[in-house]
């Protein structure tokens, strides 16, 4: 499951943030800290795939926190967005931290979801790429979109048949059908880019 967690001491606005994401994306894991001590101590006992942080916490500083989430390993790349009511500090943020963009205070729902939308999207899109890199890995995955904020993920070997339906390609696994929204044949044989899944060609008689 895709994982967010929001760093924000002020609770009110927490929760507010969090409402917005959970109405655009009802599946998504969202972990909640209000001090850097907190935070560090979800982010060291989770998967994490994107940071929500307040660049100016009560007991720390937000930049402070993206450092020392940057020095670890598996997070040197992830996804980092800070929350701030002005954007002085936002050139050296982008600098120290590497963050992919951030998000005014007070929240306006269209802006959040459009930045969301976009990172989330690309977070996707990635990991599907370094799926195709794992050739012949038994554990390969095909992360699959079936709406908006909605993803499911189902292994390649347990993958039977895939059928064209409109706009969407109905994955059929030993699991059950799920529908790739919005997606041609031809891209998602390109994710999938397994030897064993092969386009058949119907013949006229």
């Amino acid at each position: 499951m895709y994982s967010i967690i929001l760093v924000e001491d002020d609770s009110m606005q927490r929760e507010v943030l969090k409402t917005m994401i959970l109405s655009t994306y009802s599946s998504i894991k969202i972990y909640e800290a209000d001090s850097e001590s907190t935070a560090l101590d979800i982010i060291k006992n989770n998967d994490i795939n994107m940071f929500l942080i307040d660049i100016s916490l009560k007991d720390s500083s937000g930049l402070d926190l993206a450092m020392k989430i940057r020095n670890m390993t598996k997070y040197e790349f992830t996804q980092l967005v800070f929350l701030t009511t002005h954007v002085d500090y936002m050139l050296q943020a982008f600098k120290q931290t590497h963050c992919y963009d951030y998000i005014l205070k007070p929240y306006d729902k269209h802006m959040v979801q459009v930045m969301l939308n976009k990172l989330i999207n690309k977070d996707i899109y990635d990991l599907n790429n370094e799926n195709n890199e794992l050739d012949k890995v038994e554990d390969k995955e095909l992360v699959i979109k079936i709406r908006n904020g909605i993803f499911v993920r189902a292994k390649i070997k347990n993958i039977l048949f895939i059928e064209v339906n409109g706009r969407n390609c109905e994955v059929n696994t030993f699991d059950g059908v799920y529908t790739y929204s919005n997606i041609s044949l031809k891209k998602i044989l390109q994710l999938i880019n397994h030897e064993d899944i092969i386009q058949s060609q119907h013949l006229n008689k």
